[in-house]
């Protein structure tokens, strides 16, 4: 990624001996901006991956506490210490398969992430596109090479300003 080519010129490798290949989606499907359909009776943001506050769960689970008509599942296993609240609006899935965990996404009404970590790909990103899902996370790492801001998802620059597009998607407004 252009993210991980900056890193590696900072620390001094020649720019000439570093190509980027470009992220990609291979299903050609993703948000486009559009207002999207949503087939099952409850609405959810999904998060996959390790639960953990190196990972922003903590940071997530703040933000979907207070937004109304949308809850948040959390697929994945979690890291010792790490404490889920018991509240409604969080439910803890445990580790899902990932023919499951697609069709979570599939019903999902976006795909989320609190990472504020220098993430060098951003997988999930690609996923929540190739199922035609917006994509919501921070500005950080490669998740803005991948997602076009408002066509295939939201990047946030701070906490305030992703549960504003959360309350946004839930409220059906994006």
């Amino acid at each position: 990624s252009k993210f991980v080519k900056k890193i590696l010129t900072h620390w001094g490798m020649p720019e000439e001996k570093i190509i980027v290949l470009p992220h990609f989606n291979p299903f050609g499907h993703n948000f486009q901006g559009k207002r999207y359909s949503f087939s099952v009776a409850e609405s959810y943001a999904l998060y996959a991956g390790k639960i953990s506050k190196e990972k922003g769960v903590d940071t997530l689970v703040d933000i979907f506490m207070h937004v109304k008509g949308m809850r948040l599942y959390l697929a994945g296993e979690i890291e010792k210490g790490f404490d889920i609240p018991n509240h409604p609006n969080i439910v803890y899935m445990g580790f899902v398969e990932a023919d499951q965990l697609l069709e979570y996404m599939r019903n999902s009404r976006c795909v989320v992430s609190g990472s504020k970590l220098p993430e060098t790909f951003g997988l999930v990103a690609l996923e929540a596109m190739s199922v035609g899902k917006p994509f919501l996370g921070f500005d950080s790492g490669a998740y803005p090479e991948i997602i076009r801001h408002g066509k295939d998802g939201f990047i946030a620059e701070n906490k305030k300003e992703f549960a504003e597009y959360a309350r946004k998607i839930a409220a059906r407004e994006i």
